[in-house]
């Protein structure tokens, strides 16, 4: 099973099993479903930081080169697959990202 997929799963089952978010979620099947693709769309941000950045492999199918912010400041990573039409200028400083990965 993909990684992103516990992970996701394991996040919406702590928030939704918590006294004060489980009534939402169990009445509105909608919120789940945001609540999902929220916690999805976190995912992939972290993880096309990640390729860009050359933070840990998990990430590396999210840019077109992996690791191009590390080696060529000028440069813009550009998104592929889940992460595809986001774009990161390098200039920037990197970002703190959580550990692992």
């Amino acid at each position: 099973m993909n990684k992103r997929w516990v992970f996701a799963a394991l996040l919406i089952g702590s928030i939704t099993l918590s006294p004060g978010l489980a009534p939402a979620t169990d009445n509105d099947p909608d919120a789940a479903d945001a609540l999902l693709r929220l916690v999805q769309e976190e995912s992939d941000q972290t993880l096309f930081l990640r390729c860009c950045w050359a933070r840990g492999r998990a990430g590396f199918r999210y840019c077109r080169e992996y690791g191009i912010c590390e080696s060529d400041r000028e440069s813009v990573c550009e998104g592929i697959g889940p992460a595809e039409g986001r774009t990161l200028a390098c200039s920037e400083p990197p970002p703190t990202l959580p550990e692992g990965g």
